[in-house]
């Protein structure tokens, strides 16, 4: 493209610049993606792997070259009691003694507790007072909770 108004220096420099033909270029895409990608690698770790492996192989040594295990014999007597066998007739249920700390002993609580777990209130023999429009409260036998009736009794029905 040749430009007659031009001055003759920049003449000159335009009949310079296309005498040049271009190099080849040294920048291939490939490379350089492989490049990149190579360099935004976090480089490995050293102290950590090589610190594991040093206690791996300092806890193998100590393992190897331990000391044997050195016995001792201790003589000790042993007093044996003969055990009686115990009768059906002869066992009874040891009662306990508590003794509250002002003195009371609590042995009949107990006793009153276990045997309202094991009959129900009816062994108080309280008599509630009733009104003439109540009627007394009387205990109904019902069978033990299980995993096949609780059902029945969530929606009120009964057996």
């Amino acid at each position: 493209m040749q430009n007659k108004n031009l001055n003759p220096e920049l003449h000159e420099l335009e009949t310079a610049l296309s005498a040049l033909t271009p190099a080849p270029g040294q920048l291939r895409r490939d490379e350089l993606f492989f490049q990149a990608g190579r360099a935004s690698v976090r480089k490995r770790p050293v102290f950590w792997p090589t610190l594991s492996i040093l206690l791996a192989a300092l806890l193998a040594v100590s393992w190897l070259y331990r000391p044997a295990p050195t016995t001792t014999e201790r003589v000790q007597l042993v007093q044996v009691i003969k055990e009686v066998p115990a009768s059906s007739e002869n066992t009874f249920r040891r009662p306990f003694y508590y003794t509250r700390s002002d003195g009371t002993d609590v042995t009949s609580y107990i006793a009153l507790r276990d045997n309202v777990l094991k009959n129900g209130l009816d062994v108080l023999n309280v008599k509630t007072p009733t009104s003439d429009h109540a009627e007394p409260i009387k205990r109904q036998k019902t069978e033990p909770l299980t995993r096949w009736n609780w059902q029945k009794l969530l929606n009120g029905e009964s057996s």
